[in-house]
């Protein structure tokens, strides 16, 4: 799937896409909204729920790093480190 082609689907055809072949990275609120972060072959999307509802209202997809900021709060990197060095001591 290229990223062009993603944008141009239907919100149904979106969500078929993210659900089949999205892998989840993390989650954040904005607002009354939940917003779930999934990679897609080589770009991101954003996936807007309804908290009250869990109805999706859009899908919001791109390739920047810079829109990842708001979820890098969440990455815990000394629990990466610790998965790493116990790795590494196998």
């Amino acid at each position: 799937m290229k990223f062009c082609d993603f944008k141009w689907l239907d919100l149904p055809s979106q969500a078929h896409i993210v659900y089949q072949n999205g892998i989840y990275l993390s989650e954040r609120s904005e607002d009354d909204l939940f917003v779930a972060l999934y990679q897609v072959c080589d770009f991101y999307v954003e996936v807007y729920y309804r908290f009250t509802t869990s109805e999706i209202l859009k899908f919001i997809s791109f390739h920047s790093d810079v829109l990842l900021e708001p979820y890098l709060s969440k990455i815990q990197l000394g629990e990466l480190f610790k998965e790493s060095i116990v790795e590494t001591e196998k």
